[in-house]
């Protein structure tokens, strides 16, 4: 630490440099954060609404906790940014649970029931049994388109492996070719 005279003042110039960098860029964090809330409303970029929801509410978050700096109250702060952490924690955990739990009921059994409904039954529950299965069909036929591109794309990297093998058979040959006449 080094020692100034009383007539120095050359440290307040800094603090106030400081100050000014630190203030700008909580100002653009907030900015940044609401142009990321305004974006994931506008363009829904996610297929899951349990992660546009999170995504929405941690840059809310973090916009709140960047506020609260501004007004130098840091606990605060700190807490919100807890918060924001606490629901991207438990968005994962729910997520993992999702996927970790077995399916109880797939659609063929939803589309076995469907011949069960009574007249009562709403005709929304007709409509979605019906999305199911086309959904479960289009699973299907991606399948399928999956597996003869990829059967196609084999036989491709084994055709150019074996004309990779057979250009360097040729190089070989001449060049062995080459040796004996030289």
């Amino acid at each position: 630490m080094a020692i100034r005279s009383q007539n120095d003042d050359s440290g307040s110039g800094n603090n106030d440099q400081a100050c000014a960098a630190a203030e700008l860029a909580a100002w653009s964090s907030i900015v940044f954060n609401v142009l990321q809330v305004t974006l994931y409303l506008l363009l829904r970029p996610f297929r899951v609404r349990l992660e546009c929801i999170v995504g929405v509410a941690v840059a809310t978050l973090c916009a709140v906790s960047e506020a609260l700096i501004l007004v130098n109250d840091a606990e605060a702060s700190v807490a919100v940014t807890l918060a924001a952490t606490a629901v991207q924690l438990v968005a994962m955990l729910l997520t993992i649970l999702r996927e970790a739990l077995p399916r109880r009921r797939n659609v063929s059994s939803i589309a076995s029931d469907k011949g069960r409904c009574s007249s009562s039954t709403p005709p929304i529950l007709h409509t979605n049994i019906k999305v199911l299965e086309r959904r479960q069909s289009f699973r299907r036929m991606d399948s399928a388109v999956f597996e003869t591109k990829l059967k196609v794309l084999v036989k491709l990297a084994c055709q150019t492996k074996i004309h990779d093998d057979d250009v360097l058979s040729l190089r070989r040959r001449k060049e062995s070719n080459f040796d004996i006449r030289t």
